[in-house]
């Protein structure tokens, strides 16, 4: 049976029925293949697209900004007016070379949050942060290294490094944490033994009186280069955050509650500043000497800020802004009129307008 008859026994049509639909006009036959092609050709375009034809954008990709709105940055460093580094949330490390008008992200290999950040110069720096992390650059910070320091199991929080001559450095934290390197931060050693309490922040400009500040009011003291340590238990009730000396018998520690101490004997003796003095009830982060103004700068939660003179006799208080009810960890001075300072939400100050870095 060939293929007409076939058609027919299951159609029930005759043989003219199968010739007619086999052998009808051209007309009727080309435009039925022309219909039955359709479907093909659209698949075969739409094929050829697929794999030959590369749509183009037509307009530009959104880029975040460097610094974001939720971004928390801890610590800043100046290595000079022109050169700022900026350490914070998730191993963000990002850097301004021209005074903080432009920012660029340096890529650090790590994701936890970084607290500190000094530098010896502009090639060379050292980062640290949660984790026991120590990162450190040779290069500008085109490359950060990693390295292992010794830590607790405990608790190995790093919140500050101060930086010396000749590639010394040190670091405080977590369980009375004490770190020195003096090899621009490639090794580092343990300077005392862990102990249940944790250091804020560490002054080593002087070796003969290394200052260490802590929780509960409390000070560590070294003459020794960090051999032998002894704690000093001061006035103040609340931790103590941020420490610094102008110059070897004159310093100033700040903390909780506004607590303000001053020394003008090498630490011999401390002591507390009324608030009535200050009139500030707000924390205290940070403090810092700007010997271009001749001036104390410290600052803290809600924007608050407070300028004291060289000889702590006079004070005065503010906001960075009206609308700043940020906190504010550290400072760094540009210039004779600029600071930069850190926080939740960092920027820079002239001492009369506060401008953020966030959407830079």
């Amino acid at each position: 049976m060939n293929k007409a008859e076939m058609i027919h026994d299951a159609s029930g049509t005759g043989a003219s029925s199968i010739q007619s639909a086999y052998h009808g006009s051209n007309s009727v036959t080309l435009g039925s293949r022309l219909v039955g092609m359709v479907p093909w050709i659209m698949i075969a375009g739409l094929l050829y697209a697929g794999i030959f034809i590369h749509p183009k954008p037509t307009g530009s990709a959104v880029v975040p900004p460097v610094i974001e709105r939720k971004d928390l940055l801890f610590g800043v460093n100046i290595t000079d007016k022109h050169n700022i580094w900026i350490v914070g949330n998730f191993g963000k490390i990002i850097k301004s070379s021209d005074a903080g008008v432009s920012w660029k992200r340096q890529t650090t290999g790590v994701d936890v949050h970084l607290q500190d950040i000094d530098s010896w110069d502009d090639a060379h720096a050292v980062a640290i942060g949660n984790g026991a992390s120590v990162l450190y650059t040779e290069d500008a910070g085109t490359t950060w290294k990693t390295v292992v320091v010794p830590h607790s199991d405990v608790a190995n929080k790093l919140i500050h490094v101060h930086v010396g001559a000749g590639g010394s450095a040190w670091v405080v934290g977590e369980y009375g944490t004490v770190l020195r390197t003096t090899d621009f931060g490639v090794t580092w050693k343990q300077m005392r033994e862990p102990e249940d309490v944790n250091f804020a922040d560490i002054d080593a400009s002087n070796l003969k009186n290394i200052w260490i500040a802590a929780e509960g009011g409390k000070l560590f003291h070294s003459a020794d280069e960090g051999a032998t340590w002894s704690m000093i238990q001061t006035q103040a009730t609340g931790s103590l955050m941020a420490i610094q000396f102008r110059t070897p018998e004159k310093g100033v520690a700040v903390g909780l509650d506004g607590t303000i101490l001053t020394t003008q004997n090498s630490g011999a003796t401390w002591t507390r500043i009324p608030d009535s003095k200050t009139k500030n009830a707000q924390h205290l982060f940070a403090i810092t000497w700007d010997a271009q103004n001749n001036e104390w700068v410290a600052v803290g939660s809600k924007g608050v800020w407070v300028r004291m003179d060289a000889d702590l006799t006079t004070f005065n208080t503010g906001k960075l802004s009206a609308s700043d009810l940020a906190a504010h960890t550290k400072i760094g001075i540009i210039d004779q009129t600029h600071l930069v300072v850190a926080g939740e939400r960092p920027g820079i100050w002239d001492r009369s307008q506060w401008t953020s870095l966030v959407g830079r």
